[in-house]
């Protein structure tokens, strides 16, 4: 073979592994450019779903909160609404669609504590201004709390004195009252969102107790 165009082949080859060499080495790059755009891809994807679900847990920890304080108010020596209005107010990530519909179901129960603190001497001035402050932790215009002190007041009204004649009614109506408002606190903690079965049973059984103590200890509501 002629030298001249045996060096010549020589470069064609050698000039053809290089050319392949940079190929191979391009696609390498765009390999791990691929690979790594595609992995910050998945953390960027992954830190939504962890900061949405954080959020979630978040939501659902409040409202928990916020519905407990209502359900509990008669559980303890609340004469008003004020500590349930603070926990209202501090569940502020619960959004505002949602705690209307907790009003909308847990009203009866506002109603009674609103009777309840009626009966045990609370300042009517006091009374109101903690329910509207509840009320509008709720969502709701603080309308919607003189609704409520209307309602309890009318029922108050309907309540019979008790006397030697009618002691047997009044019995029977304290009763039909305790039996309704443990119906109404049984439905609304059946209907409670994002609490757990044991959290459920617990309130539960803590609504029987207090159910009880009502008919064998004749505790006025």
């Amino acid at each position: 073979m002629d030298p001249v165009v045996g060096l010549g082949l020589l470069g064609l080859t050698g000039y053809g592994a290089y050319k392949a060499a940079q190929g191979t080495v391009r696609y390498a790059r765009r390999h791990r450019s691929l690979r790594s755009a595609r992995q910050m891809s998945e953390r960027l994807a992954q830190g939504n779903v962890d900061v949405r679900q954080q959020n979630y847990q978040r939501q659902a920890e409040q409202n928990r909160r916020m519905q407990l304080a209502i359900l509990h108010l008669d559980h303890g020596p609340d004469p008003d609404f004020r500590r349930a209005a603070n926990v209202a107010r501090n569940s502020r990530d619960v959004p505002t669609g949602f705690r209307r519909r907790q009003y909308q179901r847990l009203r009866p129960l506002l109603v009674q504590h609103y009777r309840r603190c009626q009966q045990r001497g609370t300042p009517a001035e006091i009374l109101l201004e903690s329910l509207t402050e509840l009320v509008e932790a709720m969502g709701l215009q603080d309308y919607e709390a003189d609704y409520i002190r209307q309602e309890a007041e009318r029922l108050q009204a309907q309540r019979p004195t008790a006397t030697p004649m009618n002691t047997v009614h009044d019995f029977q109506q304290r009763l039909t009252q305790a039996q309704q408002e443990h119906d109404q606190r049984v439905q609304a903690i059946r209907s409670l969102t994002n609490v757990s079965d044991d959290i459920r049973e617990q309130l539960l059984e803590a609504e029987d107790q207090r159910y009880q103590h009502t008919l064998f200890n004749g505790r006025e509501h």
